[in-house]
C-alpha cells in the first residue's frame, strides 16, 4: 500500500493525507502514486488549489495544465513548450486572469484588455501572439471536452502587427566569417569545434549540443545525423520533430575526427558519448561559445555575433554568395519547406536576360519531331515512279526521306 501525504507548515499538524493506493499490485500502486504526485506538483507549480471542487466548466489553471500534458508536450518540441508556452501560462496568462477563473467567464473583451495591458507593459507583439496561441489551444481542447459549458474560443482570430518575416542578422562575407572562426580557435580551442559545427552545417545550437560520436559518419560519406536537441538541459527531438542528415565540410570532419581520437585515447569516444554536452554542466558549452564568439568578432573587426547568427550566415552565404540550391539549404536547416527558407532569407533577384527567352526559339533548322515522322509524304509534280523515292516531296520541318520509306515488307 502506498500513501501520499502533503507536507505544509500552514496545516494544523504540518501534513495532510491526500490519497491511498492499495487495490493493485505493488508495482501498479507505486506507479499510480508517482503519477498522482506529479499531478499535485504540477498543480502547485501553477498555484492550483488541490482541494478545488470539480466544476462543470474548467478553470483556466486546470485547463492550461491539461493542455500542456495532453497536447503541447507530446506533439511540440521541448524548446517551444519550455521556452515559450509554459512561461506564457505560468508568468502571464494564469496570474492575469486568475487560477480559479472559469473559462466560460473569459470573453473576447477580456482578451482585448489583456493585449492592451501587455503592450503597455512593454511586451512585443510576437510575444503576445505566442500567449494567444497558447490560450487558443487551451480553449480548443476545453471546447472538445466540455461542449456544454465552453462554447466559444475568444483567443482566436487576433492578428497583431507582425515584423517582416525575414531574419535580422549582421551580413558579413565568407572571408570575414573565416577570420572570426580563426580568432575563436586561438582564443579557446575547446569551444572552436562547437562554433565550427554551427557555421559549417547551419544546425541549431541545441541540435549541435546534442550530437554524439555515433551521429557522425566520417568513413564513406561525410555527414551528420541530427536526431535530437537539448533545450534548457532537457533532451528531446529536433524542433520540427523529424531527424535529418546534413552534409559535413572536410575541415569540420577533420576537427570532429580529432576529437573522437582524443576521446578514445582518454578512454572515451564511444558512439554514446556526447561531443560537446556535459550533463554536470548543461550550460557550460553554450555560455563559453557566446563569450568566445563575441571576442572573436571584435578581434576580426566584425559586428557582434551570437551562436544563432552562424545559422543565419550559413543560409545567407550559401544562397546569396555561393549560389547554392535553396532546396539543399532548406534540407540542411531542417525547414519544413523551401518556401519558408526563401521567405526567411530571400534569394538573389533574377535580372532581365533575353538570351534565356530565346532558348525556346530555333536558331537553325529544327530537328524532326517524333510525331512528324508519321506524316504522310506528298507526291511531287512530274515524279518518275521508276526511281525509288522520286515521288516523295520533302515536307516543311521534315528530314529528307530515304528510299527505304517507299518499300513495304510482307509479313505473310
Amino acid at each position: 500500500m502506498w500513501v501520499v501525504t502533503l507536507h505544509d507548515r500552514s496545516l494544523p499538524r504540518g501534513r495532510r493525507q491526500l490519497a491511498t493506493f492499495s487495490r493493485g499490485t505493488a508495482t501498479e500502486n507505486e506507479a499510480a502514486a508517482d503519477l498522482f504526485i506529479k499531478k499535485i506538483e504540477a498543480h502547485l507549480t501553477l498555484d492550483i488549489p488541490t482541494d478545488e471542487p470539480p466544476s462543470p466548466s474548467p478553470t483556466l489553471a486546470h485547463a492550461a495544465y491539461r493542455w500542456l500534458k495532453v497536447y503541447a508536450e507530446p506533439t511540440l518540441s521541448a524548446s517551444t513548450v519550455i521556452g515559450s508556452y509554459r512561461p506564457a501560462i505560468e508568468k502571464h496568462l494564469v496570474p492575469y486572469f486568475g487560477p480559479t477563473r472559469l473559462l466560460s467567464e473569459i470573453r473576447r473583451k477580456d482578451v482585448r484588455i489583456y493585449i492592451h495591458t501587455k503592450r503597455s507593459g512593454g511586451l512585443s507583439d510576437k510575444a503576445i501572439q505566442n500567449h494567444l496561441h497558447a490560450l487558443s489551444g487551451i480553449f480548443q481542447l476545453a471546447m472538445e471536452e466540455h461542449e456544454d459549458t465552453v462554447t466559444s474560443n475568444p483567443a482566436t482570430g487576433w492578428r497583431l502587427k507582425k515584423k517582416p518575416q525575414g531574419a535580422v542578422f549582421p551580413e558579413i562575407e565568407l572571408e570575414a566569417l573565416n577570420l572570426v572562426l580563426d580568432a575563436a580557435k586561438g582564443l579557446d580551442p575547446t569551444a572552436y569545434p562547437y562554433l565550427l559545427t554551427l557555421a559549417r552545417t547551419g544546425m541549431r545550437a541545441g541540435e549541435a549540443l546534442a550530437l554524439t560520436f555515433g551521429d557522425l559518419q566520417l568513413s564513406t560519406v561525410r555527414c551528420i545525423h541530427v536526431r535530437r536537441s537539448i533545450t534548457r538541459g532537457i533532451v528531446g527531438p529536433p524542433k520540427n520533430r523529424k531527424p535529418r542528415v546534413v552534409d559535413m565540410a572536410h575541415d569540420l570532419a577533420e576537427v570532429l575526427q580529432g576529437l573522437q581520437i582524443a576521446g578514445m585515447v582518454e578512454g572515451g569516444g564511444s558512439p554514446e558519448d556526447w561531443i560537446f554536452y556535459d550533463p554536470a554542466k548543461p550550460y557550460a558549452m553554450v555560455k563559453r561559445a557566446e563569450k568566445v564568439l563575441k571576442k572573436a568578432a571584435n578581434l576580426a573587426g566584425c559586428p557582434t555575433l551570437t551562436p544563432h547568427d552562424l545559422r543565419h550566415l550559413f543560409s545567407f552565404i550559401h544562397i546569396w554568395r555561393l549560389g547554392s540550391d535553396p532546396k539543399w539549404v532548406s534540407r540542411m536547416l531542417g525547414h519544413h519547406s523551401v518556401g519558408f527558407t526563401l521567405a526567411r532569407y530571400g534569394c538573389p533577384e533574377a535580372h532581365s536576360d533575353v538570351s534565356l527567352a530565346d532558348r525556346m526559339v530555333y536558331k537553325e533548322e529544327p530537328a524532326t519531331p517524333k510525331h512528324a515522322t508519321k506524316t504522310r509524304p506528298m507526291r511531287r509534280a512530274g515524279y518518275n515512279p521508276l526511281i525509288p523515292g522520286d515521288f516523295l516531296e520533302r515536307a516543311t520541318g521534315l528530314e529528307p526521306v530515304t528510299s527505304g520509306l517507299g518499300s513495304r515488307r510482307s509479313t505473310s
